[in-house]
């Protein structure tokens, strides 16, 4: 059996902000309709074998007295490649890696920050990595999902999910 052609170097966070609202009233049903924002970033190194994927994760409250917290959390991870992966696969594969991991961190940070704060553990929930060619729809709106695409995405590939 061969080893996976991807390994993880390190992970860290670079930014991670989870303030309590003070406006939040707790839902009897304890469900909440969050709208997390999150992008994933990748870009390959000079010498092609280390990936830098950067995980962003966003929930605003401003005044929306339904959410509990906002969240501002960046997650980096590094990620070698073996040389025998060919070149046509390597982007794809470090992004579902590199999302697992990173969101996967991401949440877990924010359900043990959280689950020391006013309004109790809060979980970002899961998100699906869609396909880096997936063909966006002529005229479609925007789906209402738990998860979306940051807009704006300096000097990278974007990943949705």
């Amino acid at each position: 059996m061969q080893p996976f052609p991807i390994s993880i170097e390190r992970y860290f966070f670079t930014r991670f902000s989870v303030v309590s609202n003070p406006d939040h009233t707790p839902d009897v049903s304890g469900l909440i309709n969050a709208q997390v924002e999150s992008s994933l970033n990748i870009n390959q190194q000079e010498n092609g074998d280390i990936y830098i994927a950067d995980q962003r994760v966003k929930l605003i409250a401003d005044g929306n007295s339904s959410l509990p917290y906002s969240l501002d959390i960046e997650c980096i991870g590094f990620f070698k490649v073996e040389p025998s992966l060919e070149e046509g696969k390597r982007l794809q594969m470090v992004a579902a890696v590199a999302h697992s991991v990173l969101f996967a961190a991401a949440r877990d940070a924010v359900l043990t920050a959280t689950a020391r704060q006013a309004w109790g553990a809060f979980s970002i929930g899961l998100a699906v990595l869609q396909s880096l060619n997936a063909p966006a729809a002529a005229g479609a709106a925007p789906r209402k999902t738990r998860q979306k695409v940051s807009p704006t995405v300096p000097k990278s590939k974007k990943i949705s999910h």
